[in-house]
Formats: structure tokens, C-alpha cells, sequence
């Protein structure tokens, strides 16, 4: 007996298959989807699951891209499925070279700062929300709290790191110039409100157009995370 998976990737495609361990399944997947997987969804262990398999294939045929993938699962004939509760992509984000080459050479992105960037970013949330506070930065890192605050601040300033308001509430996110955690249409939304903030991409997001203030770039200790 088997179950039929409904994989997502990040650009929302969805992938039709059928496996008897769907952990085993999840983490081949893993390595071989290069956009990262975003949900899984599973059926009950059927004796018939092939022929069930096959049933979706063909009902779901008008949005096939090519094998097992589609664009879109409209048609689940009649099969019961659940979201898995398997630890997916909590760990992975999407980076990009030219905006690893900008911090490499950047003179000052060294020492704690540079620590400080790598952990906020194996430790972003979806849509690029940072969460981890100064304390646990500084825990993890053994270094001091003050050493965190002086890194992030100048994270701010050169837009690595973006501070946000929603209503009331401020926040901060990875740029996503630099890495991304989440699906990639929303990533592009992400980047298009950027612009409209006037935070330019490159060849430096340090950098802003001239003669416009780079925005929320003055901070200060207390006003850094969290």
C-alpha cells in the first residue's frame, strides 16, 4: 500500500506522485528541486494508489507542464489529502551570487558583522521576517549584546537589512536582494515594493539614488531588533 503526495515548489508548481515513505520521499526531493518545497500534502495508504495516481494525472492534464508537474491541482478526484507535518523547508533560502560577491567585497562586512548577517539569515522566517533577538544573536555568537546592536545598525544602513511598518507595528526583513525565504511570486512582489521605497538593488544595495534620503537608515540601539 502506498500514498499519493501533492508536492508545492517555491514558484507554486505541483508535483503529482506516489510514494510508501514520504519522509524518505521528501528529503530525495529536497536535493533535486531547485526552488525548494514549500507544502506537502498526502493521501491514506491506498492498495490501488497507482491507478489513483494515473486518475489524477489525467484530470489534472490541461495544467501539465511536463511529467508529474503541473501548474495547478484543480481536480483531486475525490481523494482525501492532508497537509504533512514533515519539517520541509524551515531550513533552506534562495541566495544569489552577485549579492554574495558585493558582500564579500565589502571592506566592512567583516568580523561580528559578517556573523551576525549569516546567522539572521539561517534563522529567517517566511517572507524574509527576522524574529531571532539581539540576546539569543549574542548567546549563540558568544559575543556582546552591544557588539550585536553596533552589527545590526550597520546592517541598516547599507539596506542589507530593511525595517518595516505594518500599522502599527515595526519590524525587520532580510532584503531580498539577498536571499529569500518563501515563494518566489511573492519574492518578486517583495522586490517591486522595494523599489517603490527607492532602495535600489544593485550594483549595491548600499547605495540610494542621489539626492534621496536612504529610508530609516538613522537607528539607534534601542530601536534594532527587538
Amino acid at each position: 500500500m502506498k500514498q499519493i503526495y501533492i508536492v508545492e515548489d517555491g514558484r507554486g508548481n505541483k508535483k503529482i506522485g506516489m510514494t510508501g515513505d514520504i519522509k524518505r520521499r521528501v528529503t530525495q526531493l529536497k536535493t533535486a528541486i531547485p526552488n525548494g518545497i514549500m507544502s506537502v500534502m498526502i493521501s491514506d495508504f491506498m492498495e490501488n494508489a497507482r491507478e489513483i495516481e494515473k486518475q489524477l494525472h489525467e484530470a489534472n492534464k490541461a495544467y501539465r507542464l511536463s511529467g508529474e508537474w503541473f501548474s495547478k491541482v484543480v481536480d483531486f478526484c475525490d481523494v482525501d489529502f492532508s497537509y504533512s507535518t514533515i519539517d520541509i523547508a524551515r531550513k533552506s533560502i534562495l541566495t544569489f551570487q552577485d549579492s554574495l560577491e558585493i558582500i564579500a567585497t565589502d571592506p566592512d562586512m567583516t568580523g561580528q558583522t559578517l556573523k551576525v548577517m549569516l546567522l539572521l539569515m539561517g534563522n529567517l522566517e517566511f517572507e524574509n521576517y527576522i524574529t531571532i533577538k539581539q540576546v539569543s544573536i549574542a548567546e549563540k555568537l558568544k559575543i556582546d549584546k552591544a557588539d550585536v546592536s553596533k552589527a545590526m545598525k550597520l546592517l541598516v544602513g547599507k539596506s542589507i537589512i530593511l525595517k518595516v511598518r505594518e500599522g502599527t507595528t515595526t519590524g525587520y526583513k532580510l532584503n531580498p536582494t539577498y536571499g529569500w525565504k518563501g515563494k518566489v511570486e511573492n519574492m518578486e512582489k517583495a522586490k517591486e515594493q522595494m523599489e517603490k521605497d527607492k532602495i535600489i538593488k544593485f550594483p549595491s544595495a548600499q547605495e540610494v539614488s542621489e539626492g534621496i534620503e536612504s529610508p530609516d537608515v538613522e537607528t539607534y540601539t534601542d530601536d534594532i531588533p527587538y
